[in-house]
């Protein structure tokens, strides 16, 4: 007797039909297995199967359906058989046990991938309980979510897993489990177990993203992302303590640091493992992945990292780069020196800095003061009772720098003894301390006054500002978030006190890097007070004219107190044609109320705007109700070039040149000329040459016996001059749309000089260094001779041994022409005993001219009745040591000649020379009353 099958009320039985061959007849009959043991079993059928033993068989013994059962109850089945005894039916113990049941609701628990290769992948799972528990299982596997599946050979519902084969490599497979029971429905495909989905494949590559997170002075903390390809399910993670990538050196010599099933891991050391982690020593780590693949684990991703303390110095150039009535903008720049490892972040944290008359902000303290003092970090006391005679001191707004001026501090108050108290009155003395009243150090810790001492509470006002990135260099500060003393989120949430004008506050940054433990030593800012920008300055006064310059006088702003005082001004002109603008000057301080305007235009009308500054900005500018024109008058008065060819009286020509202004087309110029000093039967008989003296251009126009007006341009050829005859030469600026000329003037006096004669006598070499000779030469001509005659020198100098016999074309270096004029006495006369050639006046004169260098060769060569002669002096640089060079000098004057060979002075020979060894054996050879 077997089951057949069931459903869901019934079961269906069946028994070989050979046990019917001695049977005309059989019984079915059941009872459910859970039932008394007295009661009886209930027939279910009896079925004749013939009338005599030797008829057919008119019954079936292979399908006996029994129904009307109860789901899920378990039922005792009997099958009794009878002939034609009068017995009756047989007696029997033995029956079946089945239930009528449903199809397996869950055929599979658990089912999970734990093995893979290139073409199979091999899945486990954990079987059910349950009356409708699968008697057999297969695995199906599908690539279209189960349109089409492919079934494994049928499996013991006692096997647990299953390797299904002939994959293809790196596509994507779904897989379950499904199974069946005694239900006649068989394998239901829409009742599956989990699906799980994985790809035949080989072993993971790298992880990606492999980066330190974070490290301390003893560990390091990495953390990845999956590999691009084959996933993970374990990470091996190992450590060469002092390799790197990033410097060469031997191969690396790893350690196994760990295994962990996550994307991050903290490497510490393992000294069982001879792993070992330094301060300040690199680390190189690597990471490698394993999949389900049994080949094992993949390639490693490998990351530089050194165990770091916190950042040893602080951020640099902290302060406030400008402010409004409710905000301060912060800058920085990053930390230089003491840096172990880049910086990955800056905390700001600040805390609001009271008055003394608001509560303080300084530390009290008893170490040094009385109970009724404030004092610093050091006991010295800052504010005191009015007991007290210790000059208070307090911080200028907006910087870090004390001050023991009223009109510095705070609000501008005019107490005697404490600075900082607005409303303040002359003679007021800072207030005594009352019983709990609350104090802010300057580190912001709070103390509390009991009546007799200060206490402190171990509170704080400080608080987080913002967490900023590494990035970051600036911040605008608009509120202090109170909730996030000490810590806190990014931002900063809850309450925010907002910045308030005058009120005054101090802020730190700390740089962080990739230490966790800390952030470094954080830089400082204090007495920051949020401003408004200034008003106008007033009564804003141009003055002092010149052709390119004037000067522009101001007051200062009507400020009521420090908030909203200037900083600084700045000036802007306005040319009154155009209404052009330009800046006029870079800033100037707050305690100056004047300015000279450089960069202007000659012969332009100007008004000036003046702007009061602070950090708030830049306040309401003020124009000036006056504008003032600025002169015409022409600079860089020079005469380039003489022509004395015709050397005939009156038939010398001298061309006069001056400085082109930005604005020729609306200047005009008025020459005058005179002749001054002259030689022979020419002679004027006229008042001598003024030099460097343009008022005679005004007061003396009388002399002048020449005029050339309505000038334009640069440049004016003056002829029928005389040779060696002096002129003294005016020029005046005037407007094209003006007849009249201004009152100052530009003033020169020439010499129609001819060509140079030898003009240049005892060149030497003064002095040596590795790279550069100077040269010293004298010159013949008078301090006023020669600016007068436009003098100037061409210095050559050659490696050659017979110098200069080529013309100056070969190995021979010509510097730009000078015009270079030492005026004697420029030197110190060594005056120890008699000079014979200076004499003792001149020498008692110049010991005292401290400032002035000892004469070299040259100067004591000269004779003392020409002290008023030019030296010539020029250092020549970029010379190799040790090799020779040749130099000579070739003067020219403002003739059209130039630069004379003929004139040129001796060649000299000169090597630059390393310093000198010191002189050995010094001593003193003989005395007298005056020397030694």
């Amino acid at each position: 007797l077997h089951l057949v099958s069931v459903t869901e009320n019934s079961c269906q039985l069946a028994f070989s039909s050979a046990e019917l061959s001695n049977a005309t007849a059989y019984l079915v009959s059941y009872v459910r297995d859970d039932a008394a043991a007295n009661q009886s079993y209930q027939v279910a059928m009896e079925v004749a199967c013939r009338s005599r033993l030797e008829d057919p068989l008119g019954c079936s013994s292979s399908s006996i359906t029994v129904a009307g059962l109860v789901k899920g109850v378990t039922y005792r089945f009997k099958v009794l058989l009878r002939n034609l005894n009068s017995m009756g039916y047989q007696q029997s113990d033995n029956y079946l046990l089945a239930a009528p049941v449903g199809i397996p609701q869950l055929p599979a628990t658990g089912l999970t991938v734990i093995a893979i290769t290139t073409s199979s992948i091999t899945v486990s799972w954990s079987p059910v309980g349950g009356p409708d528990r699968p008697l057999f299982v297969k695995v199906g596997y599908t690539r279209d979510a189960w349109a089409t599946q492919v079934l494994s050979e049928e499996l013991s519902a006692s096997v647990t897993n299953y390797t299904v084969t002939g994959l293809t490599k790196d596509l994507t497979y779904t897989l379950a489990v499904i199974g069946r029971n005694s239900n006649d429905l068989g394998y239901v495909g829409a009742v599956r177990s989990s699906e799980v989905t994985a790809s035949p494949g080989d072993v993971p590559s790298r992880p990606t993203n492999l980066t330190c997170t974070s490290v301390t002075s003893t560990s390091v903390t990495v953390s990845w992302t999956l590999p691009a390809y084959g996933g993970g399910v374990q990470y091996m993670v190992e450590a060469s303590p002092g390799s790197s990538t990033l410097v060469a050196g031997p191969a690396p010599v790893f350690r196994l640091a760990g295994y962990t099933t996550s994307l991050t891991f903290t490497v510490v050391a393992v000294p069982e493992r001879s792993l070992t982690l330094t301060t300040g020593v690199p680390v190189l780590v690597r990471v490698r992945a394993r999949n389900l693949n049994p080949a094992g684990y993949g390639p490693p991703a490998r990351v530089d990292t050194t165990p770091t303390q916190p950042p040893l110095s602080s951020p640099q150039n902290f302060g406030v780069s400008s402010a409004t009535a409710s905000s301060l903008m912060l800058v920085w720049n990053p930390p230089v020196g003491g840096i172990t490892g880049p910086v990955t972040r800056y905390r700001l944290t600040g805390c609001v800095m009271k008055d003394y008359c608001d509560g303080g902000s300084y530390l009290p303290d008893t170490k040094t003061c009385g109970p009724s003092c404030i004092c610093d970090t050091t006991g010295k006391a800052i504010c005191a009772d009015q007991a007290a005679t210790d000059r208070c001191v307090c911080l200028v707004p907006n910087t870090g720098v004390f001050c023991d001026t009223d009109n510095d501090c705070t609000g501008r108050g005019t107490c005697k003894r404490v600075c900082g108290c607005q409303g303040c009155v002359a003679g007021d003395f800072p207030p005594g301390p009352t019983a709990r009243m609350l104090f802010y150090d300057y580190y912001g810790a709070e103390w509390i006054y009991d009546g007799t001492r200060w206490i402190g509470t171990g509170r704080t006002n400080w608080v987080q500002v913002a967490n900023l990135s590494a990035s970051s260099r600036g911040y605008n500060v608009t509120g202090l978030y109170l909730s996030t003393a000490g810590g806190g989120t990014d931002p900063p949430s809850g309450a925010a006190i907002p910045l308030a004008r005058g009120v005054r506050h101090r802020f730190q940054l700390a740089a962080g890097n990739l230490n966790s433990q800390g952030l470094g030593v954080p830089a400082d800012v204090s007495n920051l007070i949020p401003v408004t920008r200034p008003g106008p300055p007033l009564i804003v006064v141009p003055a002092s004219p010149a052709s390119t310059t004037m000067a522009v006088n101001w007051q200062p702003p009507a400020s009521s107190t420090s908030f909203d005082s200037p900083t600084r001004y700045r000036l802007v002109a306005v040319r009154t044609d155009t209404g052009e603008s330009i800046r006029a000057t870079d800033t100037v301080t707050s305690t100056t109320t004047s300015a000279l305007v450089t960069g202007l235009w000659p012969g332009t009308n100007y008004r000036f705007q003046v702007v009061a500054e602070n950090l708030a900005g830049e306040g309401v500018s003020q124009l000036s109700n006056l504008s003032l024109w600025t002169l015409a008058t022409p600079s860089g008065l020079v005469v380039s070039r003489v022509e004395t060819q015709n050397l005939a009286d009156g038939s010398c020509t001298a061309t006069l040149r001056w400085t082109l202004p930005p604005n020729p087309t609306m200047l005009r110029y008025m020459v005058l000329l005179r002749r001054c000093g002259g030689t022979g039967s020419n002679a004027p008989a006229l008042p001598a040459c003024q030099d460097s003296e343009p008022a005679v251009c005004v007061n003396q126009r009388g002399w002048f016996t020449r005029n050339f007006t309505g000038v334009t341009g640069a440049e004016l050829v003056l002829d029928g001059l005389y040779a060696d005859d002096s002129y003294e030469v005016c020029i005046f600026g005037g407007r094209v749309d003006s007849s009249a000329y201004d009152a100052s003037a530009a003033q020169a006096v020439f010499v129609v000089v001819g060509p140079p004669a030898a003009a240049v006598t005892q060149l030497t070499v003064a002095s040596y260094t590795e790279t550069a000779v100077r040269l010293r030469w004298l010159g013949l001509q008078s301090l006023r001779d020669f600016e007068r005659q436009s003098v100037r020198y061409l210095v050559e100098f050659s490696t050659d041994s017979s110098p200069f016999n080529d013309g100056g074309k070969i190995n021979t270096v010509q510097l730009p022409a000078v015009a270079a004029c030492d005026p004697y006495p420029s030197c110190m006369v060594p005056c120890a005993c008699p000079d014979p050639t200076a004499g003792s006046s001149i020498c008692s004169a110049l010991e005292s001219g401290a400032s002035r260098m000892p004469c070299d060769q040259v100067t004591l060569n000269r004779r003392a009745d020409r002290g008023t002669l030019c030296d010539g002096a020029l250092e020549v640089t970029g010379l190799q040591t040790g090799v020779s060079y040749y130099f000579r000098v070739r003067p020219a004057t403002a003739n059209a000649a130039g630069f004379a060979d003929g004139s040129s002075a001796t060649p000299v020979a000169g090597v630059p020379l390393a310093p000198a060894q010191p002189p050995a054996s010094l001593r003193v050879a003989n005395v007298t009353g005056s020397c030694v």
